[in-house]
This record gives C-alpha cells, structure tokens and sequence, in this order.
C-alpha cells in the first residue's frame, strides 16, 4: 500500500484529505507543518508522495522543501504543491515539486495527480 504525507496547517482540509485518500486506499500520514513533518520522516518509512502546502505557521513549505532537498534520504521523494497562489505552476518549478493542485480542489483531478505520481514513484527504474 502506497503511503501519503499530507503535510497542511488548515485542521479541515488536513482532515477530509485524508479520508478521501484513505478511502482510495492510500495508507496517510498527516502533519501541521514542515517541523512536525520532518520529525515523522525521521522515524518511520519514507511515504511514495508528500502533498505539500505553502503557507504555514512554524516551518512553511519552502523551508520543509529545502530541508527535504538537503536530505539524502529525503530528496527523492516526491512533492506536490498544495497552494491557493496564483503563481502555483512557478512556485512548483520553483521548489522542484513534481505538480501542483491549486486550492480550492478540484477532486477528481487531485486523485489524478496523486494516483499518476505513486505509480510513477513505485515503478521499476528501468
């Protein structure tokens, strides 16, 4: 089973992401911010994606994308942007994410992204 991090501030948006993953099957982890993700990171497998929002109290998505890069163990694991920016496609080329699903959600096309980037992370390398 394919295990997502959600790593949001807003309790709500936190909360209902991860039951609708769950209910797709996903196995989800979630934090509040960059910092708290960090530590979950640390202390257990890493997840095939990490959906990632910007704007957050404590450590914001930039700095949690930074630590992530400058950690080996970390780096390859794919992020894609949560964002209500209108610049969400720069701020992905920006931080390297692999996508980026603007806030307020499209459903159907955030279980897109996400299921198109698990397959990709789990693939073979060929």
């Amino acid at each position: 089973m394919s295990c997502i991090l959600i790593i949001e501030d807003c309790d709500e948006i936190r909360i209902d992401l991860a039951e609708l993953l769950r209910d797709e099957g996903y196995e989800v982890v979630t934090a509040r911010h960059g910092a708290e993700a960090l530590a979950l990171l640390g202390s257990r497998p890493a997840p095939s994606l990490i959906l990632l929002d910007l704007m957050m109290p404590v450590m914001d998505g930039w700095q949690f994308r930074k630590q992530q890069l400058d950690t080996p163990d970390l780096a390859l694991i794919p992020v894609v942007l949560l964002t209500g920016s209108n610049n969400a496609q720069q701020h992905a080329r920006d931080l390297n994410a692999v996508d980026c699903v603007q806030k307020p959600f499209d459903l159907d096309q955030l279980l897109c992204t996400v299921s198109n980037v698990v397959a990709r992370a789990s693939a073979p390398s060929a």
